[in-house]
Order: C-alpha cells, then sequence, then structure tokens
C-alpha cells in the first residue's frame, strides 16, 4: 500500500485465499475479516482503495456473501473489484452489480464461453454485457471499465473496438 500512495495508484486489486479441505469455510471467513479490519485503516491513512475480486477460489461464492463481508470490514477503502466474466459460469454477473453496488470500485471487462469453459474476445462469450451496462448506469457508476484479455486472445485493437462497442451499448 506504502508504494502504491507513492507511485499515485488509488486502487490495489486484492484477491482473498483459497479454500482447501483443511481450511474450513467459517475460519477462512473469520481471518478474512480480521485480516481485512487490520489493513484497512492502512488503506484509509495511505489513501488507498484495497478492490477484492471475485475468483475461482471457492470463497465468497455470492453477491450477497460478497456484500456482507464488506459490510462487516465496514471501510470506505475496502470493497468490490467486478469482474464478470470470473462469474459467468457460476452466476448472473449483472446480479452483482447492482447487490454490491456501494462497494464497487472498479471494473475489469472480460468475457468466457461456459461451453467449452474457455475465456474469449469480449462479445464472443456468454457475458451479458448490455445487463451489466444498465446495471453499471442504474448505480452511476462511472470509473474506467479495464480490460482483462490476453493478447493471445484477441488483438488490442479488436479489444478496444470491443469495449467501445459495450461502452455504447
Amino acid at each position: 500500500m506504502r508504494v502504491a500512495n507513492i507511485l499515485g495508484v488509488d486502487t490495489i486489486l486484492l484477491v482473498l485465499g483459497s479454500l482447501t479441505p483443511e481450511l474450513f469455510y467459517d475460519d477462512a471467513y473469520r481471518n478474512a475479516i480480521e485480516a481485512m479490519c487490520t489493513i484497512a485503516p492502512i488503506a484509509e491513512d495511505m489513501g488507498v482503495k484495497l478492490a477484492i475480486e471475485y475468483v475461482w477460489n471457492k470463497f465468497l461464492l455470492s453477491p450477497m456473501e460478497f456484500a456482507r463481508f464488506c459490510d462487516e470490514v465496514d471501510s470506505p477503502n475496502v470493497g468490490f473489484y467486478f469482474d464478470p466474466g470470473n462469474m459467468a459460469i457460476f452466476s448472473y454477473p449483472e446480479h452483482w452489480v447492482r447487490i454490491c453496488s456501494k462497494h464497487l470500485m472498479a471494473v475489469h471487462m472480460k468475457d468466457f464461453k461456459r461451453s467449452g469453459f474457455v475465456w474469449t474476445p469480449l462479445l464472443e462469450g456468454d457475458v451479458d454485457f448490455k445487463a451489466i451496462m444498465v446495471e453499471l448506469r442504474k448505480i452511476g457508476f462511472n470509473g474506467a471499465l479495464v480490460s482483462e484479455v490476453d493478447a493471445g486472445t484477441a488483438s488490442f485493437t479488436d479489444t478496444v473496438k470491443a469495449l467501445t462497442r459495450i461502452m455504447e451499448i
């Protein structure tokens, strides 16, 4: 966080640890709350936001649970890094926008195809970007839409074109 502060970075993407057979969910939840409550005041002092991204780590599996987690941490500097590609296989990403809206700090744009279980270029997978943009506009989100598309999946030019189309939806 200190380095981010020195560099003028206002938001850090954070991934909470993974569950294992030995680490029970309730213990992981309690540990994560304790850790975030410990570092949240430092983030506040540094002027850095800690945006937690949902990934396939078997933890914070629903938007309701994710929002509750952020509510329990209760810091304006701890929130949600939305990535619809990570959610597309298990849920409806647009639900996360509305339910976690007061905690939304940053947005990745990534697409995913359920059949084949693969990341795709933007607008070529199953992510409903129209529904996502409707929800982002409803909550007044006006931050950046950060592409997370591997250069081997799509060219930068094609990704920019797709992002432009998404923003125009």
